[in-house]
């Protein structure tokens, strides 16, 4: 395994809304990380076909950043050189550390930490509706991306919400919170009332 330098901004929020908002992010996934352990669980076989995805899209053997790892299954589906999975849940990423030993894990909100190092490949998988501020992220990335860097980036489509919540009310899975809506008007959150 190859040590990736990094610097780490204090997680300074720019308003209360921004905090309240990633701190009922990191409460949220730290409780369903317990339930990820369930390899029966809803919303496994659709983790399995984005594992089948991703490998069709980024080959073996290169230096992979997952933004929002999770328990890391993805990265380590994928087969990396350098592997790094970054995830604001403190339970998300003790499980990965445990899970792939060959792989880097790190415990940081997305918009706040830098690398001196280029990747091959940067996945945000199911996190770009979870995140505050997605330009600061995808400007982030610039100093982490070469000239020939693939970005992959898939994420929950608002026509799922009706579908997702009945599932969520028959106690089936669906452990998504609501998620942010984008306007022409700007990226301000959808926070519900």
């Amino acid at each position: 395994m190859t040590f990736i330098q990094t610097k780490t901004a204090p997680a300074a929020p720019n308003n209360l809304a921004e905090y309240h908002f990633r701190q009922k992010r990191m409460i949220h996934w730290n409780q369903v990380s317990q339930k990820k352990e369930n390899l029966n669980r809803p919303g496994a076989f659709y983790h399995k076909l984005l594992q089948y995805y991703y490998a069709f899209l980024i080959p073996p053997r290169l230096r992979i950043l997952e933004l929002g790892c999770g328990h890391g299954d993805l990265l380590d589906h994928l087969k990396p050189s350098v592997g790094v999975g970054i995830d604001l849940s403190g339970e998300m990423i003790r499980v990965a550390s445990k899970k792939y030993q060959n792989l880097s894990f790190i415990l940081a909100d997305t918009s706040e930490i830098e690398f001196s190092t280029k990747f091959d490949a940067i996945i945000l998988s199911d996190l770009i509706n979870d995140l505050w501020d997605v330009q600061r992220v995808i400007e982030k990335m610039r100093n982490l991306t070469h000239g020939g860097t693939r970005l992959v980036i898939n994420f929950y489509n608002n026509l799922w919400r009706v579908p997702l919540s009945f599932v969520k009310w028959l106690g089936l899975g669906a452990e998504l919170l609501e998620q942010k809506e984008y306007s022409e008007e700007g990226p301000g959150p959808w926070l519900p009332n």
